[in-house]
């Protein structure tokens, strides 16, 4: 799945600008967490309310990139929770499933603060006093802050500190708490309000794809897919499966079939063109959160749409860049089509995965990554 990185800098401006008229407080003896005593939603639970919408469409506006559904995947990503709530009294903090049934309870002793550099904010740190089964050891909490929507950030694991707020920290992960009482308008009133600074954190959508790639189809007439075809072939034998090399060609060239040789990401705008540079189509993508993977539970497509008219691409689907082992081809998987995003996401031949990989991978490194996945790719076989 792709994965956008946020500046934890400009994270922290919203921060401090929210932050001038907060709370505050300091520790009160009665307990390691009192400062933030209370029942506290978390965001994540209003990013399906309707009354969002509106909210995602005025932040898309101020964006080159994204439409109103991307930009609330992006609130979705970046509010993520297990629990939909959090009850705490003095050092005991009960973590709630939207049903109001008990997660976990959990007693937290303090374990110090870590500033963040340049800013005159702190994390609070605290830790279990006795392990929990769920995965809330560590907690680490921002002071509640905000004036008309009383809030306050924080982040909670097993592993360490260091994985929630140390240089190796997911730096668009802010899950948020607010008031039980916090209506989904006030929510959107507030992503409005901060509806520029929501803008500059989205950033680039299409920035891991950036530059040109190749078409693995434009590889699979060439001899030297040859002995990657018997290959496959002789592991599909071994199932039952009937298939010799030509049958196994035929089934890869409908599996990684394109119009086109070449993808060329510039910006915000994604060019097609065929095998001698020739442009067949130019669109400016806007993109639009995720849709699920038929097929392969826990993965999800990029989705794009055409900012205009795009013939043949007005949607795409992509994945992130990934190779299958250390040393192996990068690559990535891709659909279009002017349909609808079901329709993408299930085509006519299931197994349409049309597949980008580097310019400067060579048809030899293709055939022998082939090689070495010969029992898999005999399992896509029908």
């Amino acid at each position: 799945m792709h994965k956008r990185h946020i500046s934890l800098t400009i994270l922290f401006l919203l921060i401090s600008l929210v932050a001038l008229g907060g709370c505050g407080g300091g520790s009160d003896p009665s307990g390691a967490l009192s400062a933030w005593t209370g029942t506290w939603r978390s965001m994540s639970t209003y990013m399906d309310d309707p009354a969002i919408v509106p909210a995602c469409e005025a932040v898309a506006a101020k964006t080159s990139g994204y439409t109103a559904g991307g930009v609330l995947h992006f609130l979705k990503s970046m509010y993520r929770c297990d629990f939909a709530a959090l009850e705490i009294e003095g050092s005991t903090v009960t973590y709630l499933q939207a049903d109001g049934k008990t997660l976990a309870t959990v007693v937290y002793q303090s374990a110090g603060t870590a500033p963040i550099s340049g800013y005159d904010s702190e994390w609070n740190l605290f830790e279990a006093v006795e392990t929990p089964q769920k995965g809330y050891r560590y907690l680490a909490a921002v002071k509640v802050h905000g004036e008309d929507m009383k809030h306050w950030h924080f982040r909670y694991g097993n592993k360490d500190f260091a994985s929630l707020i140390g240089e190796t920290a997911n730096p668009g992960w802010w899950p948020t708490g607010v008031g039980s009482e916090t209506t989904a308008a006030l929510v959107a009133e507030d992503i409005l309000e901060e509806a520029d600074a929501y803008a500059t954190m989205l950033g680039d959508p299409l920035s891991t794809w950036e530059g040109r790639w190749v078409s693995l189809a434009s590889f699979l007439d060439d001899a030297a897919m040859t002995p990657a075809y018997a290959a496959i072939a002789a592991e599909a034998q071994k199932t039952g499966k009937i298939y010799d090399t030509a049958g196994v060609k035929v089934f890869l060239k409908q599996m990684y079939a394109t119009p086109f040789a070449f993808v060329e990401v510039d910006g915000a705008t994604v060019s097609f063109l065929n095998a001698n540079g020739t442009v067949l189509a130019e669109c400016r993508m806007d993109y639009d959160g995720q849709v699920a993977m038929t097929g392969f539970d826990g993965y999800f497509w990029e989705h794009f749409v055409a900012g205009g008219t795009c013939p043949g691409y007005g949607r795409l689907f992509l994945t992130a860049p990934h190779s299958d082992g250390e040393g192996a081809m990068e690559h990535w998987h891709l659909r279009f089509g002017d349909g609808s995003a079901e329709e993408l996401a299930n085509p006519a031949f299931a197994m349409w995965f049309p597949t980008c990989t580097r310019p400067e991978t060579t048809v030899a490194e293709f055939a022998e990554d082939m090689l070495e996945e010969a029992a898999a790719y005999a399992s896509f076989l029908p």
